[in-house]
């Protein structure tokens, strides 16, 4: 996306004797009204000290005669925020990508700084400033009346045809432009980026695999060295419109995997991809950083 689930159910689960580690993680609930032991998340039990001392805990003030409650509403309420703003950090530092963030391709422009806390759209920011980028090779393939086959969409989004891409991550939500953005949360990039389309841009990558003949213990898996960043990736690319994902990986991994020196070397290396992509099944569909 520029600026861009398995099915539900109960399954019984055999354990053994808990792990002291796990016993002592356990060991730190309370009790709720009911009775019942309940457990405190890492951010609650590292307010708990500040607030066990504003009950009258050690190093704290003793609690008034006939123990009635101090009522300091702003200790109270500065708890509150303090659990609050961890509990947020937990939940994005969960969820949020990375790469999203980064500066890893050298083709993007320094991003606003977007830290983990912050990334999720549900935390206000009003200071929030993001960097507009579109790629010169986007804007050269825009779809217009001169350019009728461009891959990348117009300048502007579209609506009425944003109505039909569905994403993986659900529906699609927009910025007071009426831009889609990345579902995950804040880039620090607005626009399209590198990539063509606005909303989901949807890719197939092939994972090949085989055990390291002479030796099963070891599984090898085709990777290739991107030329832009450097780093290794699967060699997938992006779906064409209207283009079968099938379709999709057994031509991008031809063209990225297939580099061969002779014409006998190409044809043998195309007679086997035909075989290998016969069959296959998706092991994974959704959002990638």
């Amino acid at each position: 996306h520029p600026q861009a689930a398995g099915a539900g159910g109960r399954s019984a689960r055999l354990r053994g004797p808990r792990p002291r580690a796990e016993q002592g993680r356990r060991d730190h609930g309370v009790r709720g009204p009911d009775g019942r032991r309940a457990r405190r998340t890492a951010a609650e039990r590292a307010v708990q000290p500040a607030a066990a001392a504003g009950r009258g805990g050690a190093g704290g003030p003793p609690p008034p005669a006939g123990g009635a409650p101090i009522a300091d509403a702003a200790l109270v309420e500065s708890l509150r925020k303090q659990l609050n703003d961890a509990q947020r950090a937990l939940a994005a530092h969960s969820t949020a990508h990375v790469h999203a963030r980064s500066q890893q391709n050298p083709k993007y422009p320094p991003r606003f700084p977007v830290e983990d806390a912050k990334v999720s759209w549900k935390v206000p920011w009003p200071e929030y400033s993001p960097v507009p980028f579109v790629a010169p090779s986007v804007l050269a393939a825009e779809r217009s009346d001169a350019n009728p086959n461009g891959w990348a969409d117009s300048p502007r989004p579209n609506l009425a045809e944003l109505k039909h891409r569905l994403s993986c991550e659900g529906p699609l939500f927009f910025d007071a432009d009426q831009r889609p953005v990345n579902p995950r949360g804040r880039t620090g990039v607005c626009g399209r980026g590198m990539l063509g389309k606005w909303g989901p841009n949807r890719a197939a990558d092939p994972i090949v695999t085989r055990w390291k003949p002479g030796d099963k213990r070891k599984l090898q898996i085709v990777a290739i060295q991107r030329g832009d960043t450097g780093v290794w990736a699967l060699p997938g690319g992006m779906v064409d419109a209207g283009e079968v994902v099938s379709v999709t990986v057994r031509r991008e991994f031809a063209e990225e995997a297939g580099n061969m020196a002779s014409d006998a070397e190409r044809a043998a290396f195309n007679a086997a991809v035909d075989e290998l992509f016969a069959h296959g099944e998706v092991v994974y569909r959704g959002y990638v950083d």
